[in-house]
């Protein structure tokens, strides 16, 4: 009786820490929602009239901040397709090396335990660095400091799918007379093209997160002045506007994650059917 008795209490108990924790999470969005969805009050009014929605409506009929916000999302695309770019011709290369010779030298960079710290610790010594380099101001100053917050862990994630690559199947391409192409899109592809689309979304966020950066090493842009924003219905909405490609992103990330799971171990069983190994 009390063997069946302590799964349903432990069941319960998890059960509700996951609701307590869900509900703290929720309450900051709920609160965000409702103030964007209240108009700014004018001066001397005593509370906003209601007109839901017209914060979203100021952010949007705002030609500054809609070119901002695609200029921004262009920027950040072109930089993670960079990032994405760099980060697997490193990880190819070390992938070369055992799994295990990789983990080691991976862990003892630090750079899985570098990740769990968030861009506001990294502000000061990477505006000190800036200022020393003279590169206060120039927009160089944002890719460089974009290349070292993301671009480290870019490879260490991509380097975890070369290393599985089997070596024996790269070989017997070559053998049979594929190209490099043919190798790469027949075999190295189908291997790692959830590390490369993940490795995107990584950098995708991290480069549309870095306003903080661009405040400190770029100042003269005016729109990443927190002071410009006449109230806070429209500081929410343009937080809830600026959060929602975020919360998509994670979104995708997590789809990936679950399809993950037994898509290499299929393709392994279909790598003796290589369409150049016919040649």
């Amino acid at each position: 009786m009390s063997r069946s008795v302590e799964p349903k209490a432990r069941l319960a108990s998890t059960f509700f820490a996951l609701t307590i924790f869900g509900l703290l999470l929720l309450y900051p969005v709920v609160q965000l929602i409702t103030v964007a969805l209240r108009l700014p009050a004018e001066p001397g009014a005593a509370e906003a009239p209601d007109a839901p929605a017209a914060g979203f409506a100021a952010v949007f009929s705002n030609p500054s901040f809609t070119g901002w916000l695609a200029t921004s999302a262009g920027f950040a695309a072109v930089l993670a397709a960079a990032a994405v770019a760099v980060a697997a011709a490193v990880a190819s290369a070390l992938g070369r090396r055992s799994h295990a010779q990789a983990e080691q030298a991976w862990a003892s960079a630090g750079v899985p335990v570098a990740t769990l710290f968030g861009t506001p610790f990294l502000m000061l010594p990477l505006y000190i660095a800036a200022v020393r380099l003279d590169l206060v101001n120039p927009l160089i100053a944002f890719i460089i400091l974009f290349a070292a917050i993301a671009l480290p862990f870019c490879i260490w994630l991509l380097n975890a799918h070369f290393s599985v690559i089997p070596p024996a199947a790269l070989e017997a391409a070559r053998i049979d007379g594929a190209s490099r192409s043919d190798t790469f899109r027949f075999i190295v592809l189908p291997l790692i093209w959830r590390g490369l689309v993940a490795a995107f979304l990584f950098s995708f966020i991290a480069a549309w997160t870095m306003s903080v950066v661009a405040t400190l090493v770029v100042p003269d842009f005016a729109l990443f002045d927190p002071a410009r924003a006449p109230a806070m219905p429209i500081n929410a909405a343009t937080t809830l506007v600026l959060v929602a490609p975020l919360l998509l992103c994670f979104t995708i990330f997590a789809g990936l994650t679950r399809a993950n799971g037994g898509a290499e171990a299929a393709h392994y069983q279909q790598l003796s059917r290589f369409p150049c190994s016919s040649r």
